[in-house]
């Protein structure tokens, strides 16, 4: 379909000025595999079970984290906008219930998705009149994921009031940036190499301890990243370079500028942006 696009107040503006007009045309932009990725995700995406990962104990496709729900709910419109209790749960880490999943071998069909309003595409059914349909439902988050990386003290606890706030007050948005600065120096994002020999169980949490451990400032610039908008730029290294020892002597908070100067560290990218966020933050 071919647009034909103009700008008049422009023009004048340009005429009133005396300027020349200049001679501009629309391109076409390629995206990349990545951008088409996250856009597949954003609006949902079938995956089997087979092409889910484990990262750091965080569930990943082709290098993205990602949320995973069952579209196919078998349950009615009703029950979907008002009962949620009652309908399947989405996850976001290899819990106890994937798992359970992965050696029961069985095959389900899931939705991977990134979207950070806390609303999943869901079909509903109602079995009197056989219609399907989708809607958009605000599912409730796997409680065995929380457990599983102990989400802002979850199952760390017996006080089952202090669990139950934990989960009711789980934000998705909050979720994926937090954990966002671990995809990002993913050494390799491909999905027929197997994650779990990377990091080792359990990093995500560890990365989050320690960070928090150093008031979110940078060990290397002393940058202060301590603000929620800003914590995304500071990541945990690996000093050795040996994934599978996370002592804190192995450990150090760096700023993403400074991270991606350590050595062996050259696939490492700091957009533009990033980049000036950080020095912005360095001298104010």
């Amino acid at each position: 379909m071919k647009l034909n696009i103009n700008f008049p107040a422009l023009d004048r503006l340009i005429s009133q000025m005396g300027a020349p007009l200049s001679k501009w045309r629309t391109q076409k932009v390629k995206l990349s595999e990545r951008e088409i990725l996250r856009q597949e995700l954003e609006a949902g995406k079938e995956v089997s079970i087979d092409q889910i990962h484990s990262f750091g104990g965080l569930l990943e496709h082709e290098g993205e984290q990602i949320l995973i729900y069952i579209k196919a709910t078998g349950k009615d419109k009703d029950t979907l906008l008002h009962d949620t209790k009652n309908c399947p749960k989405f996850h976001f880490a290899e819990c106890a219930t994937i798992r359970g999943k992965r050696k029961e071998n069985r095959l389900q069909r899931y939705h991977a998705t990134i979207r950070m309003d806390g609303k999943f595409e869901c079909t509903w059914t109602n079995y009197e009149t056989r219609e399907e349909g989708e809607i958009e439902a605000e599912l409730i988050v796997c409680k065995n994921c929380l457990k599983e990386i102990a989400w802002k003290g979850y199952g760390t606890s017996d006080q089952e009031d202090s669990n139950d706030t934990i989960a009711q007050d789980f934000e998705i948005a909050d979720f994926l940036r937090t954990y966002e600065p671990l995809f990002h120096t993913k050494p390799s994002k491909t999905s027929s190499t197997p994650t779990t020999a990377i990091y080792p169980k359990k990093w995500a949490q560890t990365s989050l301890t320690y960070r928090s451990s150093r008031q979110w400032k940078c060990e290397e610039c002393g940058v202060n990243l301590s603000k929620k908008e800003h914590r995304r730029l500071l990541h945990t290294h690996h000093i050795t370079g040996d994934l599978s020892d996370s002592s804190h002597l192995n450990l150090k908070a760096l700023c993403i500028l400074c991270h991606a100067g350590q050595p062996n560290h050259g696939h490492m990218k700091v957009s533009l942006s990033e980049q000036r966020e950080i020095e912005a933050l360095r001298h104010a």
